[in-house]
């Protein structure tokens, strides 16, 4: 007790904590920013603070030169509550278990793949780690990430909360909070939805949120899981092979090969899953161009040749060196990485536009124009380009184009009606 006192006195009535986690160990920006979590809001102020609900507790974090620290809203009233937080605090991050020290397994990273996957964990990106996240809401969160992108699905899966979780009581904040955080005042952080609330939700209440298609993979994942025996279920598949794990969570409707990968990756303790999606695929084309072959699109037997690939060069924890990889491969990271291991642009079809050649007076520059429109459906108009294959174009685009074409057809004739005449279009001064 007087150690948790003195800690207190130290920061008045808001109690900060180290995790015990130097930087090389954890840093919360490559961390919480790589996408395989959506629940925490960096500071817009304060770069190295992030905010998040963990159970039912508010937990802000902080980020220093030798450690990070973390504090709770509403505070934990018994010392014992306060150290099972604490535990769990590092088994979320994966900092319990001293097989899973960050610095062993990037140098035996570095000596496996040193061109590439060596700089990138040891140097460039240190201190990214794979988190243990609850199974229920790491299941739903990556039923939201098909097709999508993490600005998105915060976005979705906030409007699940407000909607369906109970919000951290306010009173209990303000009167627990020392500082004058607005966010924390104004009481918007809600509690991740239970099973049993989310049972109540349907699937047009979930399209009017924002969830589209995905309202309806939602709905009856939940069905399922309930109908299995609730979060047991999936908790169990901590201790289960991690091919019995995809092929029990290939049965929850919306749930694919990379989906089950990133659930068992992030919430079911599975290190060797490797999801395999478009910048992995990327990455595995441009930079391991033998395992790939000559295919061009991700079948189920290039997925498991990707799967083997990372599980053969980088050992049973493939799916935590496939994070480093995969962060390196996200735009707001791509700053860090020197010019040699940045993420190429994918190629671009280039169109080539061959520049007006001298007017011959033998030569007609009249082009034929379209005498029938094309029918529209839904805003969009299509090309009346003489191509092979047309394209779907905007209607606007399509118009600003027909009154290029206008212009040019206009342009050409009276260089024509000039060239006749003996006519210049410049006029030289005297």
């Amino acid at each position: 007790y007087r150690s948790r006192d003195r800690r207190k006195k130290m920061a008045g009535d808001t109690t900060w904590r180290a995790l015990g986690a130097p930087a090389h160990e954890l840093r919360l920006d490559v961390t919480l920013g790589n996408g395989q979590v959506f629940s925490w809001d960096q500071d817009e102020k304060d770069p190295n603070v992030w905010r998040g609900v963990l159970r039912d507790r508010l937990v802000t974090l902080r980020q220093d030169e030798n450690d990070v620290h973390y504090c709770v809203w509403p505070n934990m009233t018994y010392a014992y509550a306060e150290e099972e937080f604490h535990s769990y605090l590092l088994q979320y991050f994966n900092l319990h278990d001293p097989k899973l020290a960050l610095d062993p397994l990037c140098k035996y990273w570095q000596t496996c793949e040193p061109r590439r996957l060596g700089p990138i964990c040891c140097k460039y990106l240190r201190g990214l780690r794979i988190l243990k996240q609850d199974p229920f809401e790491c299941t739903l969160a990556f039923i939201c990430s098909s097709n999508n992108n993490i600005k998105r699905i915060k976005l979705m899966l906030n409007n699940l909360r407000k909607e369906y979780g109970d919000p951290i009581i306010k009173q209990d904040v303000e009167s627990t909070s020392s500082n004058n955080d607005s966010d924390v005042r104004l009481g918007r952080w809600y509690k991740f939805p239970s099973l049993k609330s989310m049972c109540l939700a349907s699937e047009e209440r979930l399209r009017e949120l924002g969830f589209g298609y995905r309202a309806k993979y939602i709905v009856n994942s939940v069905r399922l899981i309930e109908s299995n025996g609730g979060e047991p279920w999936l908790m169990k598949f901590r201790d289960m092979d991690v091919d019995k794990v995809r092929e029990g969570l290939l049965e929850l409707p919306g749930v694919g090969p990379k989906v089950a990968d990133c659930i068992a990756l992030f919430s079911l303790d599975q290190m060797s899953c490797v999801p395999v999606d478009v910048h992995v695929w990327r990455l595995v084309e441009r930079e391991y161009k033998h395992v790939m072959g000559d295919t061009k699109t991700v079948t189920k037997r290039v997925y498991q040749r990707i799967t083997k690939f990372f599980f053969d060069s980088f050992g049973p924890l493939c799916g935590w060196a496939h994070s480093f990889l995969f962060a390196a491969e996200l735009p707001h990271f791509k700053n860090r990485l020197p010019f040699a291991l940045q993420p190429l642009k994918p190629p671009k079809k280039v169109k080539i536009k061959l520049k007006d050649q001298k007017q011959n007076t033998g030569n007609s520059t009249d082009k034929k124009t379209p005498t029938k429109a094309r029918k529209r459906k839904k805003g969009v108009a299509r090309s009346t380009s003489s191509t092979h294959t047309q394209k779907i174009i905007p209607v606007a685009k399509m118009r600003r184009r027909k009154k290029r074409q206008k212009v040019k057809l206009e342009t050409a004739k009276v260089k024509e009606e000039n060239v006749e005449t003996g006519m210049t279009l410049k006029t030289e001064p005297a």
